[in-house]
């Protein structure tokens, strides 16, 4: 009875400002699947308080696609951040050292409006205060467009938002990442990924090298491409999850090199214990009188 109470106090509406909408850089470059994915984000975050910080398990909640929502979550991660620390979302463990199975995260903006509409306060009240739309310009651009009608109030055509409300968005540009731009000449790509292709690899690698170093990321890249199993793998998968299907092998690309360096270690001294000195007589050296392969036995 008290989780039911608790869910009969949370409002019935989720209130979106369709101006922050509309003009968010952040959405309008989203597809519409990550789009979908983020409102339910949104939903469960304003009936739980929170969403589990755990890919896998968010996705599960929400009933989505794995790979699009790590998408999503790598691309745009500071909309969510930790509820512990306030640190953005990253795939490996937050910085303040929380396990990513009992974690949650939350978007900021979101908490304070629903906030303001727990105490009865206008939205954008509570401090700190993001959440404060800028009504005033974009009410006088639909007035100067809109024909004298929709001036009045009697409506606005979806023309009118169409044209020069909100500007219109920017061209994604590719920005330089040696690290992305090695990725792509160990792939043996013919041409470069698309910008936002391209923009989301640099974000996961950046990632993988604040957790772990760039000395590291790049030997475990490496040993990825010269091990044939992970080669394959990485190759096989789509284009855009090439960076993410890493991140997630990750670890276990560590731990099997360092499994082969050990063997290899191991090997090696095996052999120069067993290794017989060149100028040592012959009966040491072939003790068993047997012929090698090869050898004339005349």
């Amino acid at each position: 009875m008290a989780k039911q109470d608790k869910l009969n106090r949370v409002p019935p509406y989720l209130p979106i400002i369709w101006q922050d909408w509309l003009s968010s850089g952040d959405v309008r470059s989203m597809t519409m699947a990550q789009r979908g994915i983020y409102v339910e984000i949104l939903i469960r975050q304003w009936v739980l308080g929170s969403v589990p910080r755990d890919a896998w398990k968010l996705a599960k909640d929400i009933q989505a696609d794995y790979k699009t929502t790590v998408r999503l979550l790598s691309t745009y991660s500071h909309l969510l951040v930790c509820c512990q620390c306030g640190a953005s979302w990253t795939p490996v463990t937050c910085q303040c050292g929380t396990s990513n199975l009992t974690a949650t995260c939350h978007n900021p903006k979101l908490k304070n409006i629903r906030n303001d509409v727990d105490s009865d306060l206008p939205i954008g009240t509570t401090e700190p205060n993001p959440t404060t739309p800028n009504r005033r310009e974009p009410h006088l651009a639909l007035n100067a467009l809109a024909p004298p009608s929709e001036a009045r109030g009697e409506g606005v055509t979806s023309a009118s938002l169409d044209g020069e409300v909100f500007d219109q968005a920017t061209p994604i540009t590719a920005k330089d990442d040696s690290l992305v731009n090695e990725f792509v000449g160990l792939l043996g790509m013919a041409k470069s990924p698309s910008p936002e292709v391209y923009n989301h690899w640099s974000t996961v690698f950046a990632q993988l090298v604040e957790a772990y170093g760039e000395p590291n990321f790049k030997t475990i890249m490496a040993y990825c491409f010269q091990h044939e199993r992970y080669c394959r793998g990485i190759k096989t998968v789509k284009k855009q999850d090439k960076a993410d299907w890493f991140s997630q092998n990750f670890e276990e690309l560590a731990e099997r090199m360092a499994a082969d360096e050990e063997f290899a270690a191991k090997r090696g001294a095996k052999a120069a214990k067993y290794k017989v000195n060149e100028k040592a007589p012959e009966y040491i050296k072939n003790p068993s009188g047997n012929v090698g392969f090869g050898k004339s036995v005349v």
